[in-house]
């Protein structure tokens, strides 16, 4: 990769490494990321924002976006940035050693992962400022957003997202899917923010559930109990009523729609 061999002298001193071994990790529409090793084996990852985005950011906003966040969660359950260029647009962040959420649905344990990254994704939305909106229930902000509103079975839900009042928008990570999660001795790091945007706390706590209620065998009641109970340990729920039945009802749509796809 062109740009990280014109880096590499800076990333090593910034990682405190001789030399290391470069090799390509994944590549989407927008961004390329490559795997960095050490003699030693250790692990970084080096992600380029190459390209402007389908959504209408620039690639210069999704690096500014994941750069700021990530420098805002040091210490809270976010992988380490060892070293950024900003002409360049790269990003460089320490391996994070762990488990995926994987291991705990192995051992039956599924839940117990999914209460830690809920209780995470509360304490990620208190780290940043809230913006204000103009929606005043979590039904007049998920009627802008097509992917829901499209899906059947979306009105019968009305009335508990009706009673789910809306203050204010938080910073939503955007992809909650649970390959972006890791399970160290310490804590749960959240991998990937590159879905970053201002939206209603509802939608990531969907996000997280989603895909427990695909790879497990818990009832989607279950899921939302757990994801509303152990969310609101760290940041407050107005109606917890209504928001269990709103995930709960929820997950079962989006699911049908992705068997559907």
């Amino acid at each position: 990769m062109p740009v990280l061999k014109e880096l590499q002298e800076d990333i090593l001193i910034a990682i405190g490494l001789e030399a290391m071994e470069v090799s390509p990790w994944s590549r989407s529409a927008s961004n390329v990321v490559a795997l960095l090793q050490g003699p030693d084996g250790e692990a970084f990852f080096a992600k380029i924002f190459a390209f402007d985005a389908a959504d209408g950011m620039t690639a210069d906003e999704r690096y500014r976006r994941e750069k700021t966040i990530l420098a805002a969660m040091v210490g809270q359950g976010a992988p380490q940035m060892v070293f950024h260029a900003d002409v360049e647009r790269v990003i460089v962040t320490r391996g994070v050693v762990g488990h995926g959420v994987k291991h705990f649905i192995d051992n039956g344990t599924g839940l117990i992962a999914l209460a830690s990254i809920a209780q995470w994704l509360a304490r990620f939305h208190n780290r940043f400022d809230g913006c204000s909106t103009s929606d005043q229930t979590i039904l007049q902000h998920l009627e802008q957003y097509r992917p829901f509103t499209s899906l059947q079975g979306f009105d019968d839900l009305s009335g508990a997202m009706k009673a789910i009042p809306l203050d204010d928008l938080v910073m939503s990570r955007g992809d909650g899917s649970a390959s972006n999660f890791r399970f160290t001795e310490e804590r749960v790091v959240g991998l990937d923010f590159e879905g970053a945007a201002y939206r209603a706390k509802e939608v990531d706590m969907i996000s997280i559930a989603q895909d427990f209620h695909v790879l497990t065998d818990e009832t989607p009641q279950s899921i939302a109990e757990c994801v509303v109970a152990h969310y609101a340990l760290v940041r407050p729920i107005a109606n917890v009523e209504a928001t269990v039945e709103f995930i709960a009802g929820f997950l079962p749509l989006l699911n049908a729609a992705q068997e559907a796809a």
